[in-house]
Parts: structure tokens; C-alpha cells; sequence
């Protein structure tokens, strides 16, 4: 109960900070860049770019919330995104109908939910049965995939596919909401009841938070190591589909700083690396407030060396603040 009520704490205390952080941004943008950042084109340009790492980051916070760490999420989605263009290009016929266009793109779109589970289910199996380290099991799998991937490509992009494709990454929603905000508010909402309402959610914290009491308690941590990774997997394959919708392409080495966003964003939001504490309204408003950031500075005509330098710096930043945090909790 003790440890449920400090969570709690913790929780707010997060959310707290991250809607400080939010209006330092937003009053620092707005003086920066009148006119420009507070506009309906930002706005809408924000809400294409959210969903791609803001589901990189649910990725990385179920693994996180576990104790571990996902480091393949980026080579789940190139090469799902790899192997979901070369399907289109194999079977896609100019003279298709609507409606079997349609079609081939729903069955791309499972396929793609099916090529993510499986890889983490690997990803799960290294790790829960063989003993790997999250860390390095993903690492391998991260270039295993992404091997994969350049092999399909040969080491170039895909491009060109049918027009349902472009119209799910670029289209709009009554012609105000971007099509790829409301897949991601719909991952969102079924993420928070699995998280945060489900029976599995409840053992997921249970894990993160001691492993050993989890496995006394008669419960097979196997398993929900394996059920955690593969709905990682998962949420990366959705982002693959969304990058390959709103690019047009896909390529092998796509959005190789995606990794270190999605860790900055769950630690922003509250997820302890150490597992067992985080809420995914938390990794909701910490993309938002990265989103913010990365538009000001692209807005500013800042290099993304320095932009790199802003994460890396904001992130270990962070660590040490919930370090602090913690060690103050303690005494």
C-alpha cells in the first residue's frame, strides 16, 4: 500500500513537471518565433510528426516498465515498413478498385502487426529464456533486423506506392485532423486500459517492480517478458506503417535518433528505468513536449548536431533529477 501511495507520488509529481516543462517551451517558442510556432500549420505539421516516435516511445516504455530496455524498436519498424513495400510492389496492379486496394492495404497493415510480434517474441525469448540481457539482446536484434532489412532493399529505398497508402501517412479526417494522430490517439487509449486498467498491467508493474517476489508469488515471469517484448514489437510495426504511409519510402536506416527520443520521452514521463513505475498519460505529454521542442529548433534553423546535443544534455538531466529524486525518497 506504502509503495502504491509513493507511485502515486511520484506520478503526480512527474506530471507536475512535465506541464512546467511544457510552458517554459511553449512561452519560450512563442517569444522566439511570433506568429510562426503558434499557427495552425505548426500545429497540423506537429501532428504528423507526434505519432511516429510517440509510438517509439510506448515501444520503449513497455519494455522499460519490465526493467529492461528495447533497443531494436527502429529495426522492427524499417523492416516491417521494408517488408510491407515490397508486398505492395508484388501485388499491387495499377487497374485495382478501390475496395481491393483497400483491402490489400488491411492486409498489409496485419501483416505488419504480425512481422512485430514475432520480432518480440524473439526479442522476448532471448531474453526471458536464454537469459540475455535486454540490453544486448536487443542491441543484437537491432542490427539482426536491420541486416535483414538491407538485404530485402540491397541496400536502397522503396518508394512508390498505392495512393490508399499516401492518403492514410498525409491525409486528413474531415479535413482537419491528420490521419496518422488519430491511429495514434487509438494505440494511446488501448495502451492506457492495458497498462493502467488491465489484470496485465498490474502484474507488468508487479515485474518491474521486484522480479523475484513476482516469481514467488507462483506467477511465470517468462511469459510476461514475452508478452511485454511482443507488444513492443508490435507498437513498432504500427510506427513502420505510419513512416512508410507518410514517407512513401522505406529504407533500412530510417530514423536512427528515433532510440535515444523514445528513452528521453519515457524518462521525461515518468517511466523508471528500473521498472515497475510510469503511466502513459506521462509518455502523452512528454512527446508533446519534445514535439514542441523539435519544431521550435527546426523553426530556429538549428543543425541537428545541436539538437543532439539538446537531448543528450535534457536526458541526463532528467536521470539525474529522478536520481536525486530517488535517493531523497529513501532517506
Amino acid at each position: 500500500m506504502i509503495g502504491s501511495i509513493k507511485k502515486l507520488e511520484s506520478s503526480e509529481k512527474a506530471m507536475l513537471r512535465l506541464c512546467f516543462i511544457i510552458v517554459i517551451v511553449a512561452v519560450f517558442m512563442g517569444v522566439r518565433l511570433p506568429g510562426i510556432f503558434f499557427s495552425v500549420t505548426n500545429f497540423k505539421s506537429m501532428l504528423f510528426q507526434i505519432p511516429e516516435f510517440g509510438l517509439f516511445a510506448l515501444a520503449m516504455a513497455m519494455s522499460m516498465l519490465t526493467g529492461g530496455s528495447d533497443l531494436s524498436i527502429v529495426g522492427t519498424a524499417n523492416l516491417t515498413a521494408i517488408i510491407l513495400g515490397s508486398m505492395l510492389h508484388r501485388f499491387y496492379i495499377p487497374q485495382m478498385t478501390g475496395t481491393k486496394e483497400l483491402l490489400l492495404v488491411l492486409c498489409a497493415f496485419v501483416l505488419g502487426i504480425v512481422i512485430g510480434g514475432v520480432a518480440g517474441l524473439i526479442n522476448g525469448l532471448l531474453i526471458s529464456f536464454i537469459n540475455v540481457p535486454p540490453i544486448l539482446a536487443t542491441l543484437g536484434t537491432m542490427s539482426f533486423y536491420g541486416g535483414i532489412g538491407i538485404v530485402i532493399t540491397k541496400g536502397s529505398a522503396l518508394y512508390d506506392f498505392p495512393e490508399t497508402i499516401r492518403k492514410i501517412g498525409n491525409g486528413y479526417l474531415l479535413h482537419i485532423i491528420p490521419v496518422p494522430a488519430i491511429i495514434f490517439v487509438i494505440v494511446v487509449l488501448v495502451m492506457a486500459f492495458i497498462i493502467q486498467k488491465a489484470n496485465f498491467g498490474l502484474k507488468l508493474y508487479m515485474l518491474g517492480t521486484n522480479r523475484k517476489a513476482y516469481e514467488f508469488s507462483g506467477l511465470d515471469s517468462a511469459r510476461m517478458l514475452i508478452g511485454s517484448y511482443c507488444i513492443s514489437g508490435i507498437l513498432a510495426a504500427i510506427a513502420g506503417f505510419i513512416i512508410l504511409a507518410r514517407t512513401n519510402t522505406a529504407n533500412a536506416d530510417y530514423g536512427s535518433t528515433y532510440i535515444m527520443q523514445s528513452i528521453l520521452v519515457c524518462v521525461l514521463g515518468g517511466i523508471n528505468p528500473k521498472g515497475g513505475e510510469g503511466k502513459v498519460t506521462g509518455i502523452l505529454l512528454a512527446t508533446l513536449t519534445i514535439q514542441m521542442l523539435s519544431s521550435g529548433l527546426n523553426m530556429m534553423n538549428v543543425n541537428s548536431y545541436f539538437k543532439q546535443f539538446v537531448y543528450g544534455s535534457l536526458l541526463i538531466l532528467m536521470i539525474i533529477v529522478n536520481t536525486w529524486s530517488e535517493i531523497k525518497k529513501g532517506k
